[in-house]
């Protein structure tokens, strides 16, 4: 039986592309397996610390260029983007799932998806800039937006059973109708079979998480504008945000399937966000940042909390029955 470190993706070989960004800390080592071995936890430790470092760097930058109050706005924003992060990882690993793509097949998807997240968060931030910019009372869409998507995350609540069979990113990749071969060919997106040019399952994966990435962005970009208009500190909180999870892919998923009540508490600072942006633009009322602060910190860290004891409350109620019963 192979071990779990033999799980480790085989295309992450030094001098590769996808290898230089895994040793940099920004790509996965392993998928999701059930007891990761030492070689797969050292990765994890590694894009962990790297991605703390570089968070950090960029933290201390943004404050010797925007002060104080820049290097706050520059946290809250971070910590706004990893929460919807968080649930964008999930999406990609439910992608995955949904079409049977094997371990080894992943990385190259999550490392063309952080160029496409690149360019695609660079894109949209500026355009969000030049809206606001033209007109402050179009940040009221945003807000709209925000409510709007709110609102829909909570009535959905935890009954989503990752079916995509009906999701409409996967419909439009499908209509696409590109020639697709019946197998995958390791980390290749395109064979030639027969003389015949053909994609592999492995390119319409790619299609669908970097369509799926334009819709979170729907959500991403209007919540990080709502903390802060300045393009330097939202383009780097969301840069180091993405960074960060997608370099600890495996470990952002079973995070994401253990906190059942974060996705709530991402919901609550979505509506938060939304309604400060309404009060800053209809009324005037500017909130200060260190209180933006404290709002995204402490209602993250009670939807981590609840999730918690929820989980051990099952553990608990099992231990009183085998008590009962012997």
């Amino acid at each position: 039986m192979p071990g779990a470190d033999d799980e480790l993706l085989p295309f992450l070989a030094e001098g590769t592309p996808e290898g230089k960004l895994r040793n940099a800390g920004m790509l996965p080592s392993a998928v999701p397996s059930a007891q990761p071995g030492p070689a797969c936890r050292a990765a994890v430790v590694r894009g962990l610390s790297t991605a703390a470092g570089s968070t950090a760097a960029m933290g201390i930058i943004i404050f010797r260029l925007r002060g104080s109050d820049g290097a706050m706005l520059f946290l809250a924003s971070y910590l706004m983007e990893l929460s919807l992060s968080v649930d964008n990882m999930f999406a990609f690993y439910l992608i995955f799932n949904f079409y049977s793509c094997p371990a080894q097949c992943q990385g190259p998807v999550l490392f063309w998806g952080i160029i496409g997240a690149i360019a695609l968060r660079a894109a949209v931030l500026l355009l969000g800039v030049a809206i606001i910019s033209a007109a402050k009372p179009l940040m009221l869409l945003f807000a709209a937006a925000l409510i709007v998507s709110a609102v829909q995350m909570i009535s959905s609540g935890s009954d989503d059973d990752g079916d995509l069979e009906e999701n409409r990113v996967v419909r439009c990749v499908r209509w696409m109708r590109v020639p697709v071969t019946s197998d995958y060919h390791g980390a290749r997106f395109f064979v030639v079979e027969e003389g015949v040019l053909r994609a592999t399952p492995l390119l319409l994966v790619l299609a669908t998480i970097e369509l799926s990435d334009i819709v979170f962005a729907v959500d991403s970009v209007p919540a990080v504008l709502g903390m802060s208009n300045d393009p330097l500190i939202a383009y780097s909180a969301v840069m180091c945000a993405v960074l960060c999870l997608r370099s600890i892919y495996t470990v952002t998923v079973m995070l994401m399937k253990s906190f059942q009540y974060l996705q709530y508490a991402v919901a609550l600072l979505l509506l938060f966000i939304g309604v400060k942006i309404v009060l800053d633009v209809v009324a005037g009322i500017t909130m200060p940042t260190y209180l933006s602060l404290a709002v995204i910190g402490a209602t993250l860290a009670a939807g981590i909390l609840a999730s918690f004891v929820a989980s051990r409350e099952p553990k608990r109620s099992t231990e009183r029955d085998l008590n009962d019963h012997l």
